[in-house]
């Protein structure tokens, strides 16, 4: 479902430790925006249950419905004000992708009835990282035992990075990708700035 708002819809998406979280904070601080993050509450309080407990298909539509629920937490804000979320749908269906080994393709067949209702951004952020600084990011980071072994399986991390690569063609949304690794976060942040200007123009002036 295609926005209508004058406000601009812009998402991060991308790996863990690629720095999604970060940038989403400082864009909505930069663009005075609303800071949206998957799953939001309600859904956010058994998130760890569901990942460590629900069967493969339980967990995909709570993912799903989490992303029903931004969508209609997005449409009310974008009345008024510039929305940033911190993952969406491409998050989704790659991460379950990766576990469950099914492809994107697939996926988006199966889940199309519910993506119809989806609002759509106006822009994804990809935020892509190696692996030789994801891992050295890994040491500052506490993560629960299901986060922390796919964080260090190399063989999961490259199939959701393959995974990410086929999800992103799936949906013709503006695709913005920018490489944070070796950078620091200031570089990396006047790097998505400068292209969010480019995608959207004046759409997303920064705030004094």
């Amino acid at each position: 479902m295609a926005g209508s708002f004058s406000n601009p819809f812009v998402v991060l998406e991308g790996i863990d430790l690629s720095g999604k979280t970060t940038m989403a904070n400082l864009l909505a601080h930069s663009f005075d925006a609303e800071l949206l993050k998957s799953p939001p509450s309600p859904f956010e309080s058994i998130k760890q249950s569901v990942l460590e407990e629900a069967a493969p298909l339980a967990r995909l539509y709570y993912f799903l419905a989490s992303d029903i629920q931004i969508s209609k937490m997005a449409s009310e804000i974008l009345a008024r004000k510039r929305v940033i979320c911190d993952r969406y749908l491409w998050s989704t269906l790659a991460y379950h992708s990766a576990i469950e080994n099914i492809p994107p393709q697939y996926l988006v067949d199966f889940a199309k009835p519910l993506l119809r209702s989806l609002l759509m951004p106006d822009l994804v952020i990809y935020l892509k990282v190696n692996r030789e600084s994801q891992l050295s990011r890994a040491k500052k980071r506490a993560d629960d035992r299901f986060q922390h072994d796919l964080l260090l399986s190399d063989k999961f991390q490259q199939i959701l990075n393959e995974s990410y690569e086929q999800t992103k063609i799936l949906v013709e949304i503006p695709w913005l990708e920018i490489d944070t690794s070796n950078v620091s976060v200031s570089e990396s942040l006047q790097e998505i700035v400068a292209g969010i200007r480019s995608k959207l123009g004046q759409k997303l002036p920064i705030s004094k």
